[in-house]
């Protein structure tokens, strides 16, 4: 979330602690009020005067982020053991993301090619995770 700090605030150098401070309130507390990401997306143009797209690029961030960490965290705690990446369906998935794809099913607790433990991979992400107990028997059909 400091990346968007320090990307698009306007607040003085003297204040982009407490600015970061309010901006990840506001977004705690809007995913805790299970808003939409386009209601999020409102606030923040609202509240932040970040233009429209902007807004909405931070908001679908911040909520694929959230629910992403979510899933993994509770995949690790009720013991699936690897995961694997999944690309969007969306044109031009990046580079990074077609990396972790390839890599197929790793353990759970090893990090991503990118370095990343869970997606999303960037900004704008859509890629997603899926976790088993186990790896799928790769065989091939007679």
């Amino acid at each position: 979330m400091d990346f968007w700090i320090r990307q698009t605030s306007t607040a003085s150098p003297a204040e982009p602690g407490e600015l970061l401070c309010w901006f990840m309130a506001t977004l705690t507390n809007a995913i805790a009020d299970k808003l939409t990401y386009r209601q999020i997306a409102a606030l923040v143009e609202r509240e932040y005067g970040y233009n429209r797209i902007r807004a909405e690029l931070i908001a679908h961030t911040e909520v694929a982020l959230a629910t992403s960490r979510g899933n993994y965290a509770h995949s690790v705690l009720i013991g699936m053991k690897v995961k694997k990446w999944l690309l969007s369906n969306d044109p031009g998935v990046c580079s990074a993301c077609q990396e972790n794809a390839a890599q197929g099913w790793i353990p759970i607790l090893q990090l991503f090619a990118s370095g990343v433990q869970a997606p999303s991979q960037h900004a704008g992400c859509r890629c997603d995770a899926v976790y088993l107990l186990n790896a799928p028997n790769r065989t091939k059909a007679p």
